[in-house]
């Protein structure tokens, strides 16, 4: 059963955009992840819990979700495009912020902000770097296993500004400190 609201230690929801990201919310493995979520237009929907919460199959302290298709993954998707490691969400411990990792060699996660309409999904492409800082309203939309109406999309939604955000990871006891 879905929690009513947020977990007390989740920084984010995943929100679904589309169908194949709905059948992730479906999957019941990622069950213990589900919270219902107030839209902006007053409706309610599924979505899946990442923070400190989770306990990450890594095993690092500073990862805070894997997605995939494998058995090493903490949030599973579907799709025969999606990699057993897709992506990861970490933080980085020198600067305290949320970054998204691309793990798969197929190149098929993407990432854009909704505050540029009609702006391209930027991939991870070889040269660029395999990670990139995701925030409210910076790269907020996340594409993975194809493009389009082949790809599983979600919508970050933080459960509080950048500032709480920080200071919420700064306070985080299982992080190492510098």
């Amino acid at each position: 059963m879905p929690r009513p609201q947020k977990h007390p230690h989740a920084l984010f929801s995943l929100c679904p955009e589309n169908q194949l990201a709905e059948q992730v919310i479906q999957e019941p493995r990622n069950r213990h992840l589900l919270e219902t979520l107030q839209t902006e237009q007053g409706e309610t929907k599924l979505a899946l819990n990442v923070g400190f919460d989770i306990r990450s199959k890594s095993r690092s302290a500073r990862t805070l979700a894997i997605l995939g298709r494998g058995d090493d993954a903490d949030i599973i998707l579907h799709g025969s495009k999606i990699s057993k490691i897709q992506c990861s969400f970490e933080i980085n411990l020198d600067t305290k912020v949320v970054m998204l990792f691309h793990r798969s060699f197929s190149g098929s996660t993407q990432v854009y902000s909704t505050d540029r309409p009609g702006a391209m999904a930027t991939p991870f492409e070889f040269p660029r770097f395999r990670q990139v800082v995701v925030m409210d309203n910076i790269n907020e939309i996340i594409e993975m296993g194809g493009s389009g109406p082949d790809c599983v999309r979600f919508r970050i939604n933080w459960h509080q500004n950048q500032s709480e955000t920080m200071a919420m990871i700064m306070n985080e006891r299982s992080l190492p400190q510098n």
